[in-house]
C-alpha cells in the first residue's frame, strides 16, 4: 500500500546505520526526491520485465491466494490491498493476462510515495555475501519495525538483469546492491497473513 508523505527520523537512520555488519557490506539510504523517483522507476521497469516472463508469472500466480485462505505458504490478496473478489481473480490474471502495465504503475506510485529506501550492498556477489546481506537485511526490517515503520521489499531492481547496475549509479557506489526495501509510515494498520 501507500505510505504517508513523511521523512525518516534521524533516530531510525542512526539505528539502521549502526547495525553490526561485516566490513564488506554497506547500508545505503535513498532519501531525496530525485533519487527516490529514479529508484521507483527501476522498480516499475523491473516489474514490467519480470511479468513478461511466463515462468515468473506461473510462479507468482501459484503463490498469490484469495483473502480467505488459511495457507501458511501463500500471499493472501489483502497483503497487496486486494478485496475478496480481486483476490479470487488475481492468480488467474497473473498467469494468463498481461497485468504488467497496471502492476508496474501501482509499484511506481507506491514506491514513489515512500519516506525512503534502504539498500544493503556488498563488495562481493556470491553466496556467503548473500547470506550475510540477508542477515543484515533482517536486522534492518526488525529495526524499522521497532521504530514503528513499515517496510515493503522489491527484488526487481536487484534481480532483473541490468537494473542493479543502474541502482548502483543512483546510490553512487561501486558495491553490488543485494537487497532493496522501501520504508514509511502506513495510513492504516494492515492485516497480517496467516504465516505471521
Amino acid at each position: 500500500g501507500f505510505y504517508k508523505q513523511s521523512t525518516l527520523p534521524k533516530i531510525l537512520i542512526d539505528s539502521v546505520e549502526n547495525i553490526k555488519k561485516p566490513k564488506f557490506l554497506k547500508v545505503n539510504f535513498i532519501l531525496d526526491e530525485a533519487r527516490k523517483i529514479a529508484a521507483a522507476k527501476l522498480v516499475a521497469e523491473g516489474t514490467r520485465k519480470a511479468l513478461a516472463l511466463d515462468a515468473f508469472k506461473k510462479e507468482l500466480s501459484s503463490i498469490v491466494s484469495h483473502n480467505l485462505s488459511r495457507s501458511f505458504d501463500s500471499m493472501p490478496g489483502f497483503t497487496s490491498g486486494l478485496n475478496l473478489i480481486q483476490s479470487i481473480t488475481m492468480p488467474f490474471k497473473l498467469r494468463y493476462m498481461n497485468v504488467s502495465e497496471s502492476l508496474s504503475d501501482y509499484e511506481f506510485r507506491s514506491f514513489k510515495h515512500s519516506a525512503g529506501f534502504i539498500v544493503v550492498s556488498s563488495e562481493t556477489d556470491h553466496q556467503p555475501s548473500w547470506i550475510e546481506a540477508g542477515i543484515v537485511y533482517q536486522k534492518v526490517l526488525i529495526t524499522c519495525a521497532l521504530h514503528k515503520y513499515s517496510t515493503a521489499t522489491s527484488g526487481a531492481p536487484i534481480e532483473v538483469p541490468g537494473l542493479h547496475q543502474r541502482l548502483r549509479q543512483i546510490l553512487g557506489t561501486k558495491l553490488r546492491p543485494l537487497t532493496f526495501v522501501r520504508v514509511g509510515e502506513t495510513e492504516t494498520k494492515s492485516k497480517h497473513s496467516p504465516r505471521i
